[in-house]
């Protein structure tokens, strides 16, 4: 039901001490004006009464905008409309862009990278001593590297202290940032050396980089640095821990990951599953993907999954987006199709799902379920949540709010053909979550927890263990 392409939105720009982009084919007050066109013609909120969108106020930003960015360089262009675009708090309306390098600047880009390099003990050193408050200085594992994290004049610096790649050296550059209100925007080189833009959160207590392209870094603890590297699990590698008493952890990093590796993990875990009477799933930090939680959610369910529908703003894009669909689940998406080519430019009904049968499954014997959350929980994540409850109602959830980008989704991501080489595109939710959106939505609050859980609170788990008990 969650059709993602991207998690989250790519994100804002900061200088970079080390490359300077070439690609100059992209008129960014060309881009804009697409942009804008783009907004109105897809983005369903417009179209919809009660959600707070101020039109005039909007419109000055417009014309502000149209006066400042025609000074705007190429390579400034995405952040900049992405900024834009901030207006609308909603993290399902995004620019993103995949430039296109030639062999030279990537062989450019690399040889700065190489000649920029760090001493490793220097990078320790400078992380063990460091006294100052910013929580995002760590040492980190990426999946392929460990990482540093420090200050650098205003902005911070990533770097390798150890990688599995083998054309990876000590020392080398991997990302820029800087901080905004504990959220984290910068540069990204991808380990091809090439450049994009990025922003993130830390989550999880402070243990969990989550950064836009489905990247997630997991903080480590100065003894960690030198353990074999194969010892490590990818960040967003999905996991079960047996906390004993019958009482199994789930925790789901992201939601954006191959299918079947993540059925892989539950297949390996059914013993364990079977002789579970407790299960908590931990999704802290997880920003979303798609809804690969039906392959386990049956485990747990009491009831069928009600039917649901949604609104949809017809539009060109959409009835690309939906006539797609269609060729794989014709009963459900073709009405949607058929009503976007009736009422163009209108607000009609979205995709009605239809009741989804679950039976209790004989194989497991779950006494309590629960659900971690925290202000990282977005998208997919919540939606998990949500499906969760209806098909159990005694299903519990713990910890903070989520992050609240649930109300309008199924993101379609179309081109915008004045990007040029940058290969900029546009991101946008095609439906509402339901018909009553946004008076009965979660995108202001996030998805308030049955249980908080104060933030000296430790460990979470056992808090959830306790509570159980009492």
């Amino acid at each position: 039901m969650n059709n993602l392409f991207f998690s989250w939105a790519i994100c804002l720009l900061i200088s970079s001490p080390v490359f300077s982009y070439q690609t100059q084919d992209c008129n960014c007050s060309e881009v804009f004006e697409e942009v804008v066109k783009a907004v109105e013609a897809n983005y369903l909120p417009l179209k919809l009464e009660g959600t707070g969108i101020d039109s005039k106020v909007y419109q000055k930003r417009i014309n502000s905008y149209r006066n400042s960015i025609k000074s705007i360089k190429p390579q400034e262009c995405t952040a900049t409309i992405q900024e834009f675009l901030s207006f609308f708090e909603d993290k399902h309306l995004f620019v993103f862009e995949q430039p296109e390098y030639s062999d030279e600047e990537l062989a450019a880009f690399r040889a700065n990278i190489k000649e920029s390099k760090a001493e490793k003990q220097q990078l320790i050193n400078e992380v063990l001593n460091y006294k100052g408050k910013e929580k995002l200085v760590g040492f980190y594992w990426d999946g392929t590297s460990i990482l540093s994290v420090l200050p650098k004049g205003k902005v911070l610096e990533s770097r390798v202290l150890r990688s599995t790649n083998s054309n990876i050296e000590t020392g080398e550059l991997r990302a820029t940032f800087k901080v905004t209100d504990n959220y984290y925007s910068g540069i990204y080189y991808s380990y091809t050396y090439a450049p994009r833009y990025t922003e993130g959160g830390l989550y999880k207590k402070d243990s969990l980089l989550s950064l836009s392209g489905g990247i997630q870094w997991k903080k480590l603890n100065p003894a960690e640095i030198e353990k074999e590297l194969h010892l490590f699990r990818n960040p967003t590698t999905s996991y079960f821990t047996d906390f004993g008493n019958a009482t199994t952890v789930f925790t789901i990093p992201s939601f954006n990951v191959d299918y079947q590796q993540f059925i892989d993990v539950l297949l390996e875990n059914l013993p364990l599953l079977k002789e579970t009477q407790n299960l908590i799933f931990d999704i802290r930090g997880n920003t979303g993907g798609n809804a690969i939680y039906f392959s386990f959610i049956d485990a747990y369910a009491k009831q069928n999954l009600r039917s649901s529908q949604g609104k949809v703003l017809a539009s060109e894009a959409s009835l690309s987006y939906y006539e797609r669909l269609a060729k794989n689940s014709p009963d459900i998406y073709q009405p949607v199709a058929d009503r976007i080519k009736a009422k163009m430019g209108q607000v009609v009904d979205g995709p009605a799902y239809p009741d989804k049968e679950f039976k209790p499954s004989p194989d497991f014997n779950f006494q309590k379920v629960a659900i971690l959350t925290d202000e990282g929980c977005m998208s997919a994540a919540e939606s998990f949540i949500i499906h969760s409850k209806g098909v159990n109602p005694d299903v519990q959830t713990f910890g903070k709010p989520t992050a609240g980008v649930i109300d309008y989704t199924s993101v379609n991501a179309i081109p915008v053909t004045s990007g040029g080489s940058r290969n900029i595109y546009f991101g946008y939710p095609t439906s509402s979550l339901h018909k009553d959106i946004p008076k009965n939505g979660f995108n202001k609050t996030g998805i308030i927890p049955d249980v908080a859980i104060p933030d000296p609170v430790k460990d979470p788990i056992q808090f959830i263990v306790d509570y159980w008990k009492n």
